[in-house]
């Protein structure tokens, strides 16, 4: 069987990626999800079957099947739909690969983020109107204090004349002294009420930030992103799709991408930012590949000698261990599935996620919309899925399969005179 881990819970009843014990084949809790697989007390976790799923199901039941005391029975809300042995259900190896590939990056945006915020010299290029104000008015909020400084101290001191002038003066209503003195305390005076509204003016705009996409280094790392063809999709959340991903976990595009991070601090010459980046850059370049050498293995679609499986395992244990030492980041679920369950499914399979999970049961819905739209005109809905179901399964019968001619090669065309 195989699926997204969302539909996979749903068919053993477990409650999902949120619960207290998110795992579909281990009853693993979230805090234990961040102790290295080989430091973990095996004790305490016990792998899932169906048996033991009937059983914290009845024990659900009985306790009122009240979804907040779920914790209490393994977050087992639900009945099994199929006699399904749960060593024959693949895990998700896109949706791992999604799920990391996105936790890796989100993390790479936030450090590019802080490195907007740490810019305080006003920028005018490769950023967004957001982040242009904002700099501009960290800078007028520097510039102006500075000049309050000054002033106040003048202010000050020409009070301080003021008193000895008005102590000392035999007339000091006529005295041109004290006239110039009271004309500069007063001029003082408007300038740092002026200033003072200014400087609260700008702090709020401060206070109020920048859209981090405006910021010049996230900008930098959308553009490296985009000079290999991978974005984000406008919907569910910012997320990547799975080609992009495959694309964008080549060595040379990892490269570009972190690069992007130290091209933009040597641009703006701060001495400061480019030790940053620097730091930046190595630390991811190593998340990205050490990821990368894992994808590249599990997400095959070719038998795996024992020999590749256990540089898969090597590979796995290598990733994980470098992102618990260099990120203060939880541990996602989808990689635990990763660290604790994708190699034993190889080893008992011998083939990868990319023959037996959930990319080709997705592949299922493009030929569904296409053979769906020659029977749009059926009214009745059932009726309509029914139709189409036979028809996919003419399609795919052997016999009927054998009768199709092969695709005709196309012709290599004559360059014309």
């Amino acid at each position: 069987m195989s699926g997204d881990y969302e539909f996979l819970c749903n068919i053993y009843g477990i409650s999902g990626a949120s619960g207290r014990h998110c795992c579909l084949w281990c009853t693993i809790t979230n805090e234990e999800l961040k102790i290295p697989r080989t430091t973990r007390q095996q004790g305490t976790i016990t792998p899932r079957s169906l048996a033991t799923l009937s059983q914290k199901y009845s024990e659900f039941e009985a306790d009122g099947s009240n979804l907040k005391k779920a914790k209490m029975h393994d977050n087992v809300i639900g009945k099994v739909f199929f006699d399904i042995p749960l060593s024959q259900v693949c895990p998700p190896g896109l949706h791992i690969t999604l799920g990391i590939f996105q936790r890796l990056f989100n993390l790479l945006e936030e450090e590019c983020h802080q490195l907007d915020l740490s810019i305080t010299e006003p920028c005018t290029t490769n950023s967004g109107m957001s982040f242009r104000d904002y700099l501009q008015a960290k800078s007028t909020i520097t510039v102006t204090e500075q000049e309050q400084s000054v002033l106040t101290a003048e202010l000050n001191q020409a009070q301080q004349i003021l008193a000895l002038l008005l102590l000392n003066s035999p007339n000091p209503q006529h005295d041109i002294r004290v006239q110039n003195v009271t004309r500069l305390i007063h001029s003082h005076s408007t300038k740092i009420s002026t200033n003072n509204h200014t400087i609260v003016q700008n702090k709020r705009i401060v206070k109020q930030g920048f859209e981090r996409e405006d910021g010049i280094f996230v900008k930098s790392l959308e553009r490296a992103m985009a000079s290999f063809h991978v974005e984000r999709q406008v919907y569910h959340g910012g997320s990547f799709v799975g080609n992009h991903i495959h694309r964008a976990l080549k060595p040379e595009n990892i490269k570009t991408m972190c690069n992007s991070v130290i091209a933009t601090a040597t641009s703006l010459n701060n001495s400061a930012l480019q030790s940053k980046a620097d730091e930046i850059n190595d630390k991811f370049m190593d998340a990205f590949n050490l990821f990368a050498q894992c994808h590249t293995i599990y997400d095959s679609n070719t038998l795996l000698s024992n020999a590749k499986i256990n540089e898969l395992e090597t590979a796995i244990d290598a990733f994980l261990r470098f992102y618990r030492e260099s990120f203060t980041a939880t541990v996602l679920p989808k990689m635990h599935m990763l660290e604790d369950h994708l190699v034993p499914w190889v080893k008992r399979w011998k083939v990868g996620c990319g023959c037996m999970g959930e990319q080709g049961a997705e592949s299922l819905h493009a030929m569904f919309n296409n053979v769906e739209r020659a029977y749009n005109n059926i009214v009745d809905r059932i009726e309509r899925l029914s139709v189409l179901l036979q028809n996919h399964h003419f399609k795919l019968l052997p016999a009927n399969k054998s009768l199709e001619p092969p695709p005709l090669k196309k012709r290599p065309t004559k360059p014309r005179d």
